[in-house]
């Protein structure tokens, strides 16, 4: 077993050793790409001041409200804990709103409290 874990560890130095020089992978080995995801761009706006009062553009706050059965008390307020948690209603206060604003997001409108 001695053997096998010291054999290992030499193939992984020398693999290092070309990757790093940069020399193709020898035959028979395919060179295995890394795939990394890319970083989501911040959303242009979170909300937004209309003529009507406030519109929310957060897409997964709009999504989960078209998503959701708004008119449910308990479906309310785990939404309202999720614009929080999302920064919506902390930008919205920096927008401005006050209580009796009216508020949309998606095919759902309220009047902030």
């Amino acid at each position: 077993l001695g053997a096998l874990v010291e054999a290992m560890f030499k193939g992984l130095q020398a693999a290092r050793q070309e990757s790093e020089a940069g020399r193709p992978a020898p035959s028979g080995e395919v060179a295995t790409p890394v795939l990394r995801p890319l970083a989501r761009s911040r959303e242009k706006e979170l909300a937004v001041r209309d003529d009507d009062g406030f519109r929310i553009t957060h897409d997964r706050a709009v999504r989960l409200a078209r998503g959701s059965d708004l008119s449910a008390w308990k479906a309310r307020l785990q939404m309202r804990d999720q614009l929080k948690r999302m920064g919506v209603t902390r930008r919205l206060q920096q927008l401005g709103i006050t209580a009796g604003d009216r508020v949309a997001v998606g095919d759902w409108e309220f009047v902030w409290e």
